[in-house]
């Protein structure tokens, strides 16, 4: 319950944080993105396939962003992801021995962007994002343990290149 209520002030105020958007004439973007092999999946492949072990299977991050440009070279914006990672090996010895973990990852990051240059297509930027991250962690082998932690979260895009094309519905 406390976790809960943790959450909704941390996004009452990061709403309150955010300009008012719909009151200006400035352009806004909203994307919605889907990732593969985030971090956590690709150091436990790699130890799998050294070592040997179960199998691991990931959802996203699957992402959503809104950018608000505050002038030509400048915009602000928040974005929120959710990422989940299992993991889930049977022991050689005894099939009933089983062991499964399993991490889920909910992100919320201000961000800071300042466009270095644009061009038809392209375009070249920088951007910094501080928040925090939730993570709920299971993990059952002889019995079952949980655990639920805040921690702090960052991105930083020394120099970013992206094409301009728009996709509307």
């Amino acid at each position: 319950m406390r976790d809960a209520k943790t959450l909704r002030i941390v996004l009452a105020l990061l709403i309150l944080a955010c300009p008012k958007a719909f009151a200006q004439k400035a352009t806004q973007d909203l994307e919605l993105s889907y990732g593969f092999a985030p971090p956590p999946l690709v150091a436990a492949s790699f130890w799998n396939m050294i070592f040997g072990g179960g199998s691991t299977k990931a959802v996203g991050p699957i992402g959503l962003e809104y950018t608000y440009q505050l002038g030509g070279r400048t915009a602000v914006g928040v974005s929120g992801s959710y990422a989940e990672i299992t993991y889930q090996k049977t022991s050689s010895t005894t099939s009933s021995s089983r062991l499964k973990n399993q991490a889920k990852y909910v992100t919320l990051l201000p961000q800071f962007q300042v466009y270095l240059g644009r061009k038809d297509k392209l375009e070249t930027y920088s951007a910094i994002s501080l928040g925090i991250s939730y993570e709920h962690f299971t993990s059952t082998h002889d019995h079952e343990a949980t655990s639920k932690e805040w921690l702090p979260a960052y991105h930083v895009t020394g120099i970013g290149v992206r094409t301009k094309a728009k996709t509307a519905f």
